[in-house]
């Protein structure tokens, strides 16, 4: 979902020459002294132009390895920088498709490895649908793509697999185009596929000794709730220029550093006199700060947002709300119980006062006076906002969407502080279920629910299952962007007492000491 509405923003950025040089820079910096990669950087960066894509493309060049890769493991940092070039590739294959005469229906194939755990994911949904979110490269050889398929088959942890692809044109909603005359290498017969292809999964066969074949067949089809979830997100994004619809949903994706890049980037080039601008602008900073675990950055922020609305709208006006709200649980973070309901309140009474009702914003605000609530000790009175709230996000959301998930979150978290371990689990694995259908598998909620979930383990004195919770929220949140956020601090140290519990005291305490070194820097 995430990939195809980056891809959306990606083709209507509007790129200039120096993305070329900031490609080329950092295709430098990451294959470092390769001499023959570094010979063709420079031509590249000398050379390249935008009807030429295809050609670096499938030169297997450091674009195609660049760009794919960062596709597969969501890094969006070089995904955004090689966007121009994603733009050219997907325009000139769309460009060459309406050009030329292609078969009602045919067969192409391709080639690749998988591992264990990936290929166990694609038997249990058969029949169900796959997407490659990459820019898909095929051939109507099939000995030439078995050869991929082989080449994989004796390492243990993997399974050569060769995807045998029917395609329709007729149905087809992503653009393709055979390569025989434009690609570096004609003789492998190749079809391309443009970025976000969908098929459904037929039936799984094994072929020879640790290679499977799996028959694909291309579909316009979507899930539909995914589908209405990722119209739900693009409308989330609202307007705004490209560039804005791209800080918004870097936010959405857990990518806090570049969306405060790109929003810092908008601010440099807006207007001191655009003040509706400049207050948008803070106002994302200050969210982002926020979830960075900088809060009095975050107050900082919102204050300037604060003062400058202050003197253009009354103190009731519905655009306050979303601020107030912000505001309150930024100090919510800081232990301010005081201060952070003062502000709900605020933001309870414009929202019930405003016609129409804004609903996300009513269960947003019962939500959080909710976690106050709970941090207070009064149990009840959190977990009936809680459900306030629910009833709202129930009713107004899709079924697999985020927000929702937070609710369960919360009210596993307060079932657990009643001492009601069972719908506090219940509650807390109905969370996950939906944060890994509907976000990136590196997002930072994610690691929130683990944790959760983990605490709940631990309480019931399933300490493995605890450790193990705790260290899928730690792949998350151990990135350099998130090194001195308090939540890694509790995380080290839960890790440190459930390794406690089963009497690994050296993983107790190296754990215990990294949660301390945290707490010494901020």
């Amino acid at each position: 979902m995430y990939t195809k509405l980056l891809k959306e923003i990606l083709l209507k950025l509007d790129y200039d020459e120096h993305q070329r040089k900031h490609l080329a820079d950092l295709s430098r910096d990451f294959y470092g002294t390769e001499t023959n990669v570094l010979k063709m950087i420079d031509e590249f960066e000398r050379n390249y132009q935008s009807n030429a894509s295809i050609w670096w493309y499938t030169r297997w060049c450091f674009l195609y390895q660049m760009l794919n890769r960062a596709l597969r493991l969501q890094d969006v940092e070089t995904v955004i920088t090689m966007g121009f070039f994603l733009r050219d590739l997907h325009q000139k294959i769309k460009e060459l498709q309406s050009k030329s005469d292609q078969q009602k229906s045919f067969i192409v194939y391709r080639g690749q490895a998988m591992t264990n755990y990936d290929f166990e994911k694609l038997c249990e949904c058969k029949g169900g649908l796959f997407s490659f979110n990459n820019f898909l490269s095929t051939s109507t050889d099939k000995q030439v793509s078995l050869m991929y398929a082989e080449s994989n088959a004796d390492n243990p942890n993997m399974k050569g697999v060769l995807f045998v692809m029917k395609i329709d044109t007729v149905n087809a909603a992503i653009p393709f185009i055979p390569l025989d005359d434009i690609s570096y290498y004609p003789e492998e017969k190749e079809i391309l596929f443009s970025m976000h292809s969908v098929f459904r999964i037929g039936d799984i066969k094994k072929i020879e000794n640790e290679v499977w074949q799996v028959d694909l067949t291309l579909t316009s089809d979507d899930d539909q709730q995914l589908k209405i979830l990722t119209e739900h997100m693009r409308e989330d994004l609202g307007g705004g220029t490209p560039w804005q619809q791209l800080g918004h949903l870097m936010y959405k994706m857990g990518q806090f550093k570049k969306g405060e890049e790109i929003y810092k980037m908008l601010l440099d080039i807006t207007s001191v006199n655009d003040k509706n601008e400049i207050t948008i602008f803070y106002h994302m900073l200050g969210i982002l700060k926020h979830k960075k675990g900088d809060f009095k950055k975050a107050i900082s922020f919102y204050q300037s947002v604060l003062d400058m609305r202050q003197n253009v709208v009354p103190p009731n006006h519905p655009s306050l709300a979303t601020l107030y709200s912000n505001i309150g649980s930024t100090y919510l973070n800081m232990g301010e119980y005081s201060a952070a309901l003062t502000n709900y309140k605020k933001t309870l009474d414009i929202v019930q006062n405003s016609q129409p009702v804004n609903h996300a914003e009513l269960a947003t605000i019962y939500s959080n006076i909710g976690v106050t609530y709970r941090n207070m000790g009064e149990y009840s009175s959190a977990l009936w906002k809680y459900r306030e709230a629910l009833k709202i996000r129930q009713k107004h959301l899709p079924l697999k969407h985020p927000e929702l998930a937070h609710v369960y979150i919360n009210i596993g978290a307060v079932y657990g502080d009643m001492g009601n371990y069972t719908d506090s689990l219940k509650n807390h694995e109905k969370a996950l279920e939906i944060l890994k259908k509907s976000l990136p598998s590196n997002h930072p909620d994610l690691a929130i629910a683990y944790s959760c979930l983990g605490s709940i383990f631990f309480r019931i004195g399933k300490h493995i299952d605890a450790i193990q919770n705790y260290k899928e929220a730690l792949k998350i949140l151990e990135i350099p962007d998130l090194l001195d956020h308090p939540d890694l601090a509790i995380l080290y140290n839960n890790i440190g007492a459930g390794c406690f519990a089963i009497g690994d005291y050296l993983g107790a305490l190296s754990h215990y000491e990294k949660a301390l070194e945290i707490k010494l820097r901020i």
